[in-house]
């Protein structure tokens, strides 16, 4: 018998319960006597968030985690299309990860951007699936060459904020597959992650937490999934369906509910040994995957840090996206007067905020970097970053001095009171100072933009700004690589990862996003470009878009079929004087017969080459006959259709640079899964409503009726105990004790940590009432049980005196 199944022998029924939780909010459950060892596991993924124990346990320790290098952020390592910083990205991770003794990183984030607004898109890689699993495989294979584990995240269709913790996903199965699964495919074939976690949310009318469809079927089985499946830290709502559905690990644990709850199931039948054992025995192979770390120095995680500087620079320079250039302004000449304008020059944003904020061990903002440079220039504020509101002074200031510099560089984005984890944004727009000052300023004809943030933006007066260079979110050395970047020490080589339309009105049903508790997918397969292809609207910025100051050129397209394979040729020249590298797309094209609705094209691999000034490459990429095949429910399995498919080589999503054809003709032939009805509606997806009587065909008649509000459950999002007195009463007692608890030590003189303590409470504050009592139960560590939960359900439903009575009682 192995050493598992030994232990799996020893261990009684209370201490399986136990083990197939969390304990003190970061590691799994110790057994003393059977020399069974916790494993820790800590935030990502754009570096190690991990609490400092020195401050106490039990707390998610937002605001007292230990430094470490703070990288860019998934969006920049998706915008640089390089497998090699995903790659050096998780693997220095996974070296900081072992001088804390971590054995976890929670990362990578694959969810799709299915909407811009998503407030979480800044930790998601991209809208493309293919883009977003590619790349998080490579960075799932650089966290495991040490001896720490990846974990994907958060599966599956968890792709909005507002009612992340109760709301219900509904989508056609193929687009499921297709689209929000692929992601997760591809990076499973590629990096073979050691767990992954599931989201909060509901998939088709049944939790992720307890779909065995998701976890059972698909994950594991059809995705090829073999590590441990956690929760997000609260999302059980069932403990025993979850690990029924092959839910291993419930966290953050210490929820005596959970634990009886499972006891009690394997005394009246209801749940297998057999069942809860699978669980045990896949986190107890976790637990001995590990070797015992040895505990760096002080001096020893300096020498790290000051090492992986260079990769957080590296992967800064190569992942910023060139948008406008007119004129060559850019890079800057040395010589030129330059007026900087705006507060991110000195307070640069260089992270998302939530549970991925860092602590960086060094930090340079482009203030920063332009004085070290020797830069010459002249700074005023502006507006204020940590405000929305056009302040009058600095503002006229600012156009005061215009008039005196030959360029104005204005530093400007989204800043974390537009852009945050725990709720999604309403519409597209920057803070109204900025849209002031930047619609005034453009006017000189003399503004280039350095952009932050981790999502698309209306861009104010975009025709009349000579450049636009966006940094997104560059991690701790995004200041030097501005600088570096915008006077041409470094050359632009970045690409978009998702599509930039001009305003919120472009975004398909664009009043539905995240705004009720069922999100329909009435988009289908039509997220991002393929959306856009299909309707021809104009955006501002597609999909692979990003231009550079070297310039390309691509030519002799050559196309070889070999069985099963086809593989492309082309060559691409650098014709400007300058090294540069491009990011080369091939996409397939719909088949010329198709019997469903399909994109206009599909990307389906990519390739960042250098090519030296004047230079040229050769490049050759292969894909699979496989990889041109639809998902058909009918026969509940991809297929490939015979017929001529399109085979584009693109600089972007839409600019195709040469073009051929590959004609599929031996493929057996299935019918079609829609009715005419739906392949027309789809075919018109622009101009024809995707009514609920079409949609429903497309997800087999589920479940579209919203929750009702009344009477309040555990399931109730606490925002909606507003409708009634009771309700705001408990909702307002719930708020007054997470404040109490994350108010600024008093202590703390730290300008800087004091400003991020507050942004790191009003996160958390705005967090808590998207919650539900249920979630709160699950997430709190133990610190609200099931009997108090109760209680204050009772209360707010208007029934005091009974709520009281809960208080008392215990689980049996």
């Amino acid at each position: 018998m192995s050493k598992i199944g030994e232990l799996i022998n020893q261990l009684t029924l209370e201490e399986k319960a136990k083990i197939v939780a969390g304990h003190n909010s970061w590691t799994t459950f110790k057994i003393d006597r059977l020399n069974i060892d916790s494993i820790y596991l800590t935030d990502g993924p754009i570096g190690v968030r991990k609490k400092d124990d020195s401050k106490g346990q039990g707390s998610l320790g937002l605001s007292d985690s230990c430094v470490a290098t703070s990288f860019p952020t998934s969006v920049n390592i998706a915008c640089s299309w390089n497998i090699e910083n995903a790659f050096n990205m998780g693997n220095a991770i996974s070296k900081e990860c072992e001088a804390y003794d971590v054995n976890v990183i929670l990362g990578p984030a694959l969810n799709i951007k299915r909407d811009p607004r998503c407030g979480r898109n800044f930790e998601y890689y991209s809208e493309d699936p293919l883009l977003s699993g590619t790349i998080a495989g490579h960075f799932v294979n650089g966290v495991q060459s040490n001896n720490v584990a990846a974990c994907i995240k958060h599966y599956a269709l968890n792709n909005s904020e507002n009612f992340r913790y109760m709301g219900d996903s509904i989508c056609d199965v193929r687009a499921i597959r297709e689209i929000y699964l692929k992601s997760f495919e591809q990076c499973i074939k590629i990096g073979h992650p050691k767990t992954a976690m599931c989201g909060y949310n509901k998939v088709n009318n049944i939790h992720c937490s307890e779909s065995s469809w998701l976890i059972n079927d698909m994950l594991r089985k059809t995705l090829g999934f073999e590590g441990v499946v956690m929760t997000d830290w609260g999302a059980t709502k069932d403990r025993v369906l979850g690990i029924k559905a092959g839910i291993d690990l419930d966290m953050p644990g210490d929820v005596k509910h959970n634990e009886l709850e499972i006891i009690k199931a394997i005394n009246n039948n209801t749940l297998t040994m057999q069942e809860l054992d699978t669980a045990v025995t896949n986190i107890l192979k976790l637990i001995f995957s590990f070797n015992k770390n040895q505990v760096c120095s002080t001096e020893e995680k300096e020498e790290l840090f000051k090492k992986h500087q260079q990769v957080a620079l590296d992967i800064a320079l190569d992942s910023a996206v060139l948008l406008k250039n007119d004129d060559n302004i850019l890079p800057l000449n040395e010589n030129k007067k330059v007026l900087v304008v705006g507060e991110l020059f000195e307070k640069m944003r260089y992270q998302g905020a939530g549970s991925s904020c860092m602590n960086p061990y060094h930090l340079t903002s482009p203030k920063q970097a332009f004085d070290e440079a020797n830069v010459n220039y002249e700074y005023v504020k502006g507006y204020k970053e940590i405000e929305d509101q056009v302040n009058d002074i600095l503002e006229q200031e600012a156009l005061l001095k215009a008039k005196e510099n030959d360029i104005i560089l204005f530093f400007g984005g989204l800043t974390e009171l537009f852009e945050s984890e725990g709720y999604d944004r309403k519409d597209l727009k920057i803070p109204n100072n900025q849209i002031s000052l930047i619609s005034k300023l453009s006017k000189t004809n003399k503004v280039v933009l350095v952009l932050f943030g981790g999502s698309p933006i209306e861009i104010p007066n975009v025709d009349d700004v000579k450049a636009i260079l966006n940094m997104f979110l560059p991690g701790q050395e995004g200041g030097k690589a501005t600088q570096m970047l915008l006077y041409g020490k470094a050359n632009p080589s970045g690409k978009l990862c998702e599509t930039w339309m001009k305003t919120t009105s472009n975004i398909y049903r664009n009043d539905e996003f995240s705004s009720k508790y069922i999100e329909k997918y009435k988009e289908n397969i039509y997220v991002g470009y393929r959306y856009f292809d299909e309707v021809k609207e104009k955006i501002l910025f597609p999909f692979g878009y990003g231009l550079s100051y070297s310039s390309f050129n691509y030519k002799d397209i050559k196309v070889v079929q070999k069985e099963n394979i086809i593989d492309i040729s082309f060559t691409v020249e650098n014709t400007s004087n300058i090294d540069g590298k491009e990011i080369v797309q091939l996409y397939v094209g719909k088949n010329d017969n198709s019997k469903v609705f399909k994109a206009q094209k599909e990307l389906k691999a990519f390739k960042k080459v250098f090519i030296k000034a004047n230079g040229f490459e050769e490049v050759t990429i292969s894909i699979n006959v496989s990889d041109l095949a639809y998902f058909n429910t009918l026969v509940n399995d991809f297929v490939v259709e015979n017929g001529t498919y399109p085979i584009y080589v693109c600089s972007s999503s839409q600019k195709i640079e040469l073009e051929d054809k590959v004609v599929i003709s031996n493929q057996n032939e299935y019918d079609s899964p829609y009715s005419d009805i739906v392949i027309n509606a789809y075919n018109n997806i622009k101009s024809e409503e995707i009514t609920d009587e079409i949609f429903k065909e497309t997800v087999s008649g589920l479940t579209l009726s919203e929750p009702s509000k009344l009477p309040f459950t555990l399931e109730t999002s606490l925002e909606d105990f507003n409708q009634t007195r009771w309700g705001r009463f408990v909702l307002k007692l719930i708020l007054k004790i997470v404040a109490g608890k994350t108010k600024v030590p008093k202590n703390e003189k730290d300008e800087a940590k004091i400003e991020q303590i507050i942004k790191n409470n009003r996160f958390t504050l705005t967090l808590i009432p998207r919650n539900s009592l249920r979630s709160l139960c699950q997430s709190s560590g133990g610190i609200l049980q099931y009997n108090l939960a109760n209680a204050l359900l009772y209360i707010a439903n208007g029934k005091p005196f009974k709520g009281i009575g809960y208080v008392f009682k215990k689980e049996k």
